[in-house]
C-alpha cells in the first residue's frame, strides 16, 4: 500500500506523497509538529489538488503494472479522507462546486471518500462537497473525541484496503466521536441529501 498525507491551513503542506507504507516512519511528535496551525483555511484548493494528485498516482501505479497483470484488470483499492475544522476562507483557484465535482469524479473512479469535520454538521457540509452522508461524520474538537474519529476513519480505510465497499460510519463510531453536548452536529435530518 501507499499513503499520502497533506496538511493545510492558509498553506498546503505535503507530508507524505505516495510513500510505501512499509517505509513510513512518522512519530506522534512529528504529527503534532505538522498539525500546528498557522492561519486560515485553504480547504477547496487543497482538496482539489490532493484529489488530482491521488488520481494521477493511481493511474501511474496502474500503468506500471506488468502487461500480464494489467490484462487481469485488477481492482486497486483507494480511499481518501478530508478533515477540517472550519469553512474555506483562503482558496483562490477552486470553489466549493469544484471541490464537489472532484469528489464525485473520484467516487466515480472507485475512490472511497470520507469526510470528518469538527464544530459543524459534517453530514450537511460533506453533502455540499459531494460526500455521501454515511461516509461523513462530525467530531468534537477535544483529544478523546478527535482520537475516536480518526480511529473510525482508519478502520473504514482498512476495510477499503481489503476490498470492502461496506464502509459507513456506524452509530457507535458517531457516538464515540461526539461529546454529548455536540450531538446536534451529526444529524441526517435534511431531505435534500444526495446519496
Amino acid at each position: 500500500g501507499f499513503i499520502s498525507v497533506t496538511t493545510f491551513d492558509n498553506e498546503a503542506n505535503s507530508i507524505l506523497n505516495n510513500v510505501n507504507v512499509k517505509n513510513v516512519d512518522f512519530t506522534m511528535e512529528k504529527a503534532i509538529e505538522e498539525m500546528d496551525p498557522r492561519g486560515s483555511t485553504r480547504l477547496y484548493d487543497t482538496a482539489v489538488e490532493d484529489i488530482k494528485k491521488l488520481l494521477k498516482n493511481v493511474e501511474t501505479f496502474r500503468n506500471s503494472l506488468p502487461n500480464a497483470v494489467k490484462k487481469l484488470n485488477p481492482k486497486i483499492s483507494v480511499s481518501w479522507m478530508c478533515c477540517t475544522d472550519g469553512q474555506d476562507n483562503e482558496s483562490v483557484n477552486y470553489s466549493s462546486d469544484d471541490f464537489k465535482r472532484y469528489v464525485k469524479k473520484a467516487r466515480k473512479k472507485g475512490v472511497k471518500c470520507f469526510f470528518i469535520a469538527a464544530n459543524q454538521n459534517a453530514i450537511r457540509t460533506g453533502n455540499r462537497y459531494g460526500f455521501r452522508p454515511n461516509e461523513s461524520m462530525s467530531f468534537s474538537a477535544n483529544r478523546t473525541n478527535a482520537s475516536n474519529a480518526f480511529r473510525s476513519v482508519s478502520d473504514n480505510m482498512r476495510r477499503v484496503s481489503t476490498g470492502s465497499s461496506n464502509t459507513p460510519f456506524t452509530q457507535t463510531m458517531r457516538n464515540a466521536s461526539l461529546n454529548p453536548n455536540d450531538l446536534s452536529y451529526d444529524t441526517n435530518e435534511d431531505d435534500d441529501l444526495n446519496y
